[in-house]
């Protein structure tokens, strides 16, 4: 029976460093990229599984990111889209698969590859006082997103169908305007 990414413990793979963004667990993510090293570790991940550890720098003006550059925990992502575009730069969209804390860091001249451990989800079998809280963070979030400039719609219909407290507050920290540090926390 082949594990799945998230039910592996430990793994080395090619490793992203993200300035000024925080990749959650079942989100995607867009972004362009223009480091040659960012555009490798994308080329190696494409080359095999489309897997790659994605980690937020702690410095967003630190262009060559070492270990104590980065945040310890990070997510594993499936590359879903490469589009490389005329200016020299590449569009890239992910889609987070689970959360991962980095147990060592490979900074070698072509990509960044990091050994990471899984950190699994933790189990939830809501009762209906977790049912409330879920339905009135919900509410809450609704609220907040009235004062958005223009909110997504398929944001609030994929809300809907949130049912557990992770998968809640990951969508509410991904779809708020917090500063990347306070998201990353």
């Amino acid at each position: 029976m082949n594990k799945t990414v998230a039910e592996i413990t430990e793994i080395t793979l090619p490793m992203l460093p993200l300035r000024g963004l925080v990749l959650f667990p079942k989100m995607k993510l867009h972004f362009d990229i223009g480091r040659k090293k960012s555009a490798k570790a994308i080329e190696a991940a494409m080359s095999t599984d489309q897997i790659i550890f994605i980690v937020t720098q702690k410095n967003i003006n630190c262009l060559e990111p070492e270990r104590k550059d980065l945040y310890s925990v990070g997510v594993i992502a499936k590359v879903i889209q490469v589009i490389k575009q005329p200016d020299d730069t590449t569009r890239v969209i992910v889609e987070g698969i689970c959360r991962a804390s980095v147990s060592d860091v490979i900074n070698s001249r072509s990509y960044m590859t990091a050994i990471v451990r899984s950190i699994p989800a933790e189990p939830f079998e809501p009762g209906s006082y977790d049912i409330a809280v879920i339905r009135s963070a919900k509410d809450i979030f609704d609220r907040y997103l009235m004062f958005s400039p223009k909110p997504p719609t398929e944001l609030l219909f994929k809300m809907n169908l949130i049912n557990t407290a992770e998968d809640l507050s990951n969508s509410i920290a991904a779809n708020c305007g917090l500063p990347y540090q306070k998201k990353q926390e």
